[in-house]
């Protein structure tokens, strides 16, 4: 003997592992979290500017949400995150808008409701390409039905802003109705 400890048969044995260390020997598939999936969009603010409801310059933050989140869900996320970094913002109630002036209550152009992950397949961009505003009630209501861009008139297509307010408190009233 030289002196050095001698290890018996069996420790060289190779033993079928149990399930405590295959969960550490996952490798990188074990990282991946299998939790909710967490998307980037862009959340700007709309103001009445020149006549018009308008994008506000230098107002686009980024947001990160669940693909299946609501209108409303996503509407109190975005003034959460816009009051934030933005403390000059007024206070008010808000609503959601698409790009193009009109209010989120539906996809476009169907009737199935608002959601984040059915709109980008509607759409056909990607998440981070994504952009929706919101806007003070008040600025909504009070703003024309036809905005400026550039030279050109463009007329809402879509119902009038007191049409879409009575389509709101009919919409909330079935809710109302829905929910216990």
């Amino acid at each position: 003997m030289t002196g050095y400890p001698t290890l018996p048969d069996s420790s060289l044995q190779h033993l079928p592992r149990n399930e405590e260390q295959q969960k550490f020997s996952l490798g990188r598939k074990g990282l991946k979290h299998k939790g909710k999936i967490k998307v980037g969009i862009n959340v700007g603010l709309m103001v009445i500017q020149k006549g018009g409801l308008r994008p506000q310059r230098g107002r686009t933050i980024s947001l990160t949400t669940n693909p299946d989140i609501s209108a409303t869900t996503l509407l109190s996320q975005a003034v959460k995150k816009m009051k934030d970094f933005n403390k000059d913002v007024k206070d008010g109630p808000f609503l959601l808008l698409y790009p193009d002036g009109t209010e989120v209550i539906n996809i476009p152009g169907t009737q199935r409701p608002f959601t984040l992950a059915a709109y980008k397949a509607e759409v056909g961009k990607s998440y981070q390409r994504i952009t929706v505003f919101i806007c003070l009630k008040r600025d909504f209501e009070e703003g024309p039905d036809c905005f400026r861009l550039g030279d050109h008139v463009q007329t809402r297509s879509q119902p009038s802003r007191k049409q879409q307010a009575a389509e709101r408190s009919q919409n909330t009233r079935l809710l109302g109705r829905l929910t216990p």
